[in-house]
C-alpha cells in the first residue's frame, strides 16, 4: 500500500508539469512515458486503467491513445486493465523509465477470445541532427500463425518489389518480442513488410511517406492484422506512432 500511494502522490504532482519533454525529447523528472496502441481487430473501443496512475479510453481499432507520463518503476512494476467489448484482460510486469517510452500494443480478437497485449519500451533520446530513429513492433496474431518474424523495408518510392529481392531489411521484429531500433537519414520512404521467405505482405505505396515528421524524430512502426474490409488487398494494416503522441494508419498502396 506505500508503495501504491507514494506512486499516486508522485504521478499527481508530476503530471501538472508540461508532458512534451524537452528539446532533447527527455520524459519530465522522474517520469517514463505510456500509451496504448489497438491492434484488435474486432474492438470496438479500447480502455485501459493502471490503478491510481493513470487511464485512457475509447482508443479506436488501428489507433493509439495519446501519451502520459508515470512514476519510473524502479522498485515496483504496474499491471494494465483492458476493456473493449464488454470484456477484460489485464497485462503485468509494466515498467516506466527515465527518458523512454512504453506502449502497450493489443492483438486478437475479443469474439474469439485470443486477445492479448504485450509492452515495447523504446528511448526517446534524439537522434543526430538529419536522422530519425524507428522501431519495428509485431502485433499481429493472424499473420503470425505463419510469419512469426516480420522483415521491415525503408526503400526509395516506386521500388518495393526490387528493393526486397535486392537488399537487406531494415530490421525484423518477432511477434510479441521487444524489437530493436535502427536510426535513417531523413527522406521520403515506401515502407514495405515481407515474411521470412521475402513474400510481400505489406506494401505502404509508391508515393512515400516523409520521414521523420515536422515536430517528431522517434517512432514505432506497428504491424497488426487487418479488420475485415481494411486490409486494401492485404492481410496487415501499419500504425505509425511518434514520440509526441502522433499515429498514423497505413493501409496497403495507400501512401
Amino acid at each position: 500500500m506505500r508503495h501504491q500511494v507514494t506512486a499516486t502522490f508522485i504521478a499527481t504532482a508530476l503530471l501538472s508539469l508540461c508532458a512534451c519533454g524537452g528539446g532533447d525529447n527527455n520524459t519530465p523528472p522522474l517520469t517514463g512515458g505510456i500509451r496504448v496502441a489497438n491492434g484488435i481487430t474486432d474492438s470496438t473501443g479500447l480502455d485501459m486503467s493502471i490503478s491510481n496512475v493513470t487511464s485512457f479510453s475509447a482508443i479506436a481499432v488501428d489507433g493509439a491513445s495519446a501519451i502520459n507520463y508515470i512514476p519510473v518503476s524502479a522498485v515496483v512494476s504496474y499491471k494494465a486493465t483492458f476493456t473493449s467489448n464488454g470484456g477484460s484482460f489485464s497485462l503485468g510486469g509494466i515498467s516506466a523509465d527515465q527518458d523512454k517510452l512504453t506502449t502497450l500494443f493489443t492483438f486478437g480478437e475479443m469474439g474469439s477470445g485470443t486477445q492479448g497485449a504485450f509492452a515495447a519500451e523504446e528511448s526517446v533520446s534524439a537522434p543526430e541532427t538529419g536522422k530519425f530513429v524507428m522501431q519495428p513492433v509485431h502485433a499481429a496474431l493472424l499473420a503470425a500463425s505463419s510469419a512469426l518474424s516480420l522483415n521491415f523495408y525503408f526503400v526509395q518510392p516506386g521500388t518495393c518489389t526490387s528493393a526486397v529481392t535486392e537488399a537487406t531489411a531494415n530490421a525484423s521484429a518477432t511477434f510479441k518480442a521487444s524489437p530493436g531500433t535502427f536510426a535513417l537519414a531523413a527522406a521520403t520512404y515506401e515502407i514495405c513488410v515481407t515474411d521470412a521467405s521475402g513474400n510481400v505482405l505489406f506494401d505502404s505505396g509508391p508515393n512515400g511517406i516523409a520521414l521523420p515528421t515536422a515536430n517528431a524524430n522517434v517512432f514505432q512502426i506497428a504491424a497488426y492484422d487487418a479488420p475485415t474490409g481494411r486490409g486494401d488487398g492485404s492481410t496487415l494494416v501499419l500504425s505509425l506512432l511518434d514520440n509526441t503522441g502522433g499515429n498514423t494508419t497505413l493501409y496497403n498502396l495507400k501512401n
